[in-house]
């Protein structure tokens, strides 16, 4: 059989496309992008009457520390943070859309353009998650060291560094460990797309270490609820801007969970992905695929030939038999 690495790119083309087909196809990635963007949505929301309002918060205090405490430098860091991470964001989710349309309309060059940009997007969003978590273990020193000084000459304050500290390596390890899977996802793609051999290595401990840290999200989801519930409503005209960052953060971490949630149907359904397209040459088509010389066809790539010949069985011409030569 002529085996050439002409036919085996083609043979390998045609299962990536098929595979492709399945994970842009099963729905997983788009119900993702749309919890990407309605976490967008609110991060957004976030940014803007965290910037309005001039909220501090406690993530950012080394920040307001190193730049200043009044109102309009408070709104500026908020503004360059928060609104940077909507950005990184939105990105991220315009990319994914742009690339489920694209690969629908059989564009497959100008989805892998995207798919890219999407990786790309949430490498950058991994940078910007490290050094925001970084800001936000120094912030919690930050609390330490005003709360031991206002606390000489106020009582009953409440120092919320050790809160802030559980919630940074906590919402710090679930943001790494979903961007990461995202990354291996996106790449994984990409290489599906180029036509590639596709080694996964996407294990089920990275997703189930996900799913058991998104139960902190749910928890922290309940405890923005219950303060929303137990607000003091006659006060929400003194400050105005805290019962909306309450509302908005319920709602960036109810967007969380389903970003969450989606992220990990679209990872396991990529690896427990039972390649039926392999039925095709190795099920019960096989024989007539190889002997009608059937294309094995990829987007607008020519198929080709297996072209094989059957050697002609010789047997060893003896005057004798064994037997009679042998005795």
């Amino acid at each position: 059989m002529e085996y050439t690495d002409r036919s085996a790119k083609e043979f390998f083309q045609a299962v990536n496309y098929r595979k492709l087909q399945y994970i842009f196809s099963n729905g997983s990635l788009f119900r993702l992008s749309c919890a990407m963007s309605a976490f967008t949505v609110f991060v957004f929301l976030k940014a803007m009457v965290s910037m309005f309002g001039s909220v501090k918060l406690d993530e950012l205090q080394s920040v307001y520390h190193m730049a200043g405490y009044d109102n309009m430098t408070t709104g500026i860091v908020d503004l360059c943070f928060i609104g940077a991470a909507a950005i990184i964001l939105c990105l991220i989710t315009a990319y994914l859309f742009s690339a489920l349309s694209e690969f629908r309309k059989g564009r497959l060059d100008k989805a892998e353009k995207n798919m890219k940009a999407v990786r790309i997007s949430l490498s950058a969003a991994l940078c910007f998650t490290v050094i925001l978590g970084v800001f936000s273990l120094l912030s919690v020193r930050t609390l330490d060291y005003y709360y031991e000084l206002a606390s000489k000459f106020y009582g009953g304050l409440t120092n919320h560094s050790r809160e802030l500290f559980i919630r940074t390596m906590f919402f710090g390890i679930i943001a790494i460990v979903a961007e990461i899977l995202m990354i291996k996802l996106s790449s994984k793609i990409v290489h599906l797309m180029d036509g590639d051999f596709e080694r996964n290595n996407i294990s089920f401990f990275e997703t189930g270490m996900l799913i058991v840290l998104s139960f902190e999200i749910v928890n922290a989801a309940w405890e923005n609820l219950y303060d929303i519930l137990h607000f003091d409503y006659k006060t929400a005209g003194e400050y105005p801007a805290g019962l909306a960052m309450m509302l908005v953060s319920f709602m960036i971490f109810l967007a969380a969970i389903f970003v969450v949630i989606f992220l990990i149907e679209a990872v396991v359904r990529y690896l427990l992905y039972d390649e039926p397209e392999f039925e095709m040459f190795f099920g019960e088509g096989f024989e007539s695929r190889v002997f009608s010389d059937e294309p094995l066809t990829y987007g607008q790539n020519e198929g080709y030939k297996l072209h094989f010949e059957i050697p002609h069985t010789e047997y060893p011409d003896f005057e004798e038999s064994d037997g009679e030569k042998y005795g």
